[in-house]
């Protein structure tokens, strides 16, 4: 069982988007509207090594990413990670080593200021020391460690889809999909989806079937057609679903 440390005990969601409601710019760290966790990533590190889960979680975060000055990387190699060319190493090159966290939406366009336009919560971001979120200024941030900052790390926040929790209208945590793509609960969620497509959204209610784009896939029906098929509408007309990619 873990022992949680006392800044985090004073973490809550709710305070966070407290925060965000004075200070909030999409992918953007603020610079004044965050939680003031631990006083130096040794703080952390000692807190981890006594039994806080989240102050775990974020060293091996550090620990586990390869270095990268500018972003924070898209590789993750966990345990394997050579630690002296890692996030982990970079933070000693650091005099300003404070923990500070903030939340954010995935969705959220960057630089979107309006909570109006957030409808989920599902990052906490994780700052070491001064935040700069700039592209600018390489060299200076190698040159002169003691100003400039690590990338921002960005933790994931997910629900199931049966609990979800809202904080002030807003929903907090990314709901959990099945990784089976196939599977009947993601079948289901998609039902719900078209569902909700044909008996809530004005622009897709009509009596008339659209006519398809110029090449479709038929899915068909298991057992008459268990292998998709691309067509060529030439005009034909019938219900159809298009993927988004994102």
């Amino acid at each position: 069982m873990s022992t949680r440390c006392q800044p985090c005990c004073g973490l809550s969601i709710e305070h966070l988007i407290d925060l965000a409601k004075t200070q909030y710019g999409g992918f953007t760290f603020p610079d004044k509207a965050y939680y003031a966790h631990q006083a130096s990533f040794d703080d952390l590190e000692a807190s981890a090594e006594n039994g806080c889960d989240l102050c775990r979680l974020i060293v091996d975060c550090y620990k586990g990413a390869p270095l990268d000055w500018y972003n924070w990387p898209s590789i993750w190699k966990g345990s394997g990670n050579d630690i002296n060319d890692s996030m982990y190493m970079a933070i000693r090159e650091l005099d300003a080593t404070d923990v500070r966290i903030a939340i954010d939406s995935s969705h959220a366009f960057a630089g979107t200021d309006d909570l109006e336009d957030i409808r989920v919560f599902d990052s906490l971001m994780v700052q070491v020391g001064a935040s700069s979120d700039s592209w600018e200024d390489y060299d200076r941030r190698r040159s002169n460690s003691s100003t400039y900052s690590l990338p921002t790390l960005r933790l994931t926040l997910s629900a199931k889809r049966d609990k979800a929790v809202f904080v002030d209208g807003i929903q907090v945590g990314r709901f959990e999909l099945d990784p089976d793509l196939g599977s009947s609960f993601n079948f289901n969620i998609a039902r719900q989806w078209l569902t909700e497509c044909l008996s809530d959204h004005s622009e897709c209610l009509s009596a008339d079937a659209p006519a398809l784009p110029a090449r479709v896939i038929d899915v068909g029906i298991v057992p008459d057609h268990p292998t998709p098929r691309l067509i060529t509408s030439n005009g034909l007309k019938a219900e159809y679903i298009a993927l988004s990619h994102c």
